[in-house]
């Protein structure tokens, strides 16, 4: 069994996001892990290593318990596999993306608190 290399904590996560890049590829994907260094997600569109892509991930928290969050970051892909690929993490952010409803802030809570039980499970 080869020893984990990567020097930041990943964590587990299951999070929709969208992608594009300097050359015009769009696309999107699941995100599975994510660590403050890089971001691994599966998606239909072929990656190649060393293109630069801004993604936006679907945040599973709230600002002030009503406002949607994404997770905005830019880097460039390092490696893929398949449908596989993943992206080293040079700058983020979150930005706002709207109220939600009562309705879709329970949901939203819901998979927080189910990413968080992967977490301290593991």
């Amino acid at each position: 069994m080869e020893p984990n290399r990567r020097l930041k904590q990943r964590f587990q996560i299951s999070l929709p996001m969208t992608f594009t890049s300097l050359q015009g590829i769009e696309g999107s994907g699941t995100v599975l892990d994510i660590s403050s260094a890089g971001l691994s997600f599966r998606t239909g569109v072929t990656l190649k290593p060393g293109i630069k892509l801004r993604a936006s991930v679907s945040w599973p928290a709230l600002l002030n318990s009503q406002c949607a969050l994404q997770l905005v970051l830019e880097g460039k892909v390092v490696r893929t596999e398949d449908s596989l690929a993943v992206m080293s993490i040079q700058r983020h952010e979150f930005r706002t993306s709207g109220r939600l409803t009562p309705e879709q802030a329970v949901e939203l809570s819901r998979k927080f608190m189910q990413m968080r039980s992967l977490h301290y499970s593991a």
